[in-house]
């Protein structure tokens, strides 16, 4: 039971992700600002159709910790990753065009891909809140292969920008639910002591920078290009 209604709560993320994805995007192509730029958020903010967007993320986001507290990390994340089947008709929509073959046998490798690394991998319980020295190794990793993709977004454009941005975005957004898995676990247990933790506050961080690399993908091109490279990164299974 509690495995249906994790996969029924991480699809429902997933829609709500590509929908508030969707309307960001069309106000973040529109502002004026430089990529990886606090800037760019303060001119974000400002806007009442970015707000809107970015209340269905939020919205995904608390959706998708309470899938992760039904079920694993490995299970719900995969899902939650198929925001892009979502976004193609919503973008097909939009612009009053029907979707190409090309973008459906694309959605459909996604969806395949998802499966396969389901079926491989198996969820699995796994530590459900590992100590700060277990997160180090993979915190350096990250850090240092979303720098190199942050510095070579910056000397690109057009299309390699969108996509390094988004590819940037994905690893912050794995490390931010692996994270939000830890924080839901320590809840049942620590009550308000989980703000003594420093899972709380690495959300935040974590969040902020996300949104930030994100929100630069969709100001440098079309959604068709940074969702589905921004929502296919899953951590390992756990």
């Amino acid at each position: 039971m509690k495995t249906a209604i994790a996969i029924v709560l991480a699809l429902l993320a997933a829609f709500c992700f590509a929908l508030g994805s969707l309307v960001q995007q069309g106000a973040a192509r529109k502002t004026p600002g430089n990529a990886l730029r606090p800037g760019l958020l303060v001119a974000l903010v400002k806007e009442r159709r970015w707000l809107g967007g970015m209340a269905l993320t939020v919205v995904s986001f608390g959706i998708q910790a309470a899938a992760l507290a039904f079920g694993p990390l490995a299970l719900v994340q995969p899902l939650a990753t198929m925001d892009v089947l979502f976004a193609l008709p919503l973008v097909a929509r939009q612009n009053h065009k029907r979707l190409t073959r090309r973008a459906i046998i694309g959605g459909l490798c996604v969806a395949a891909g998802m499966a396969a690394f389901v079926a491989i991998s198996p969820p699995t319980n796994g530590v459900s809140a590992p100590g700060i020295t277990a997160w180090i190794p993979a915190f350096i990793v990250i850090a240092a292969i979303t720098t190199v993709c942050a510095i070579a977004a910056l000397r690109a454009s057009g299309t390699a920008r969108v996509l390094l941005l988004a590819a940037t975005a994905a690893l912050i957004y794995a490390v931010l639910d692996a994270i939000t898995k830890s924080t839901v676990d320590l809840i049942p247990d620590r009550g308000l002591g989980v703000l003594t933790v420093w899972e709380p506050y690495g959300l935040i961080v974590t969040g902020i920078l996300g949104g930030l690399v994100e929100q630069s993908a969709f100001n440098a091109g079309p959604l068709t290009l940074s969702s589905p490279s921004s929502t296919q990164s899953s951590p390992p299974p756990r």
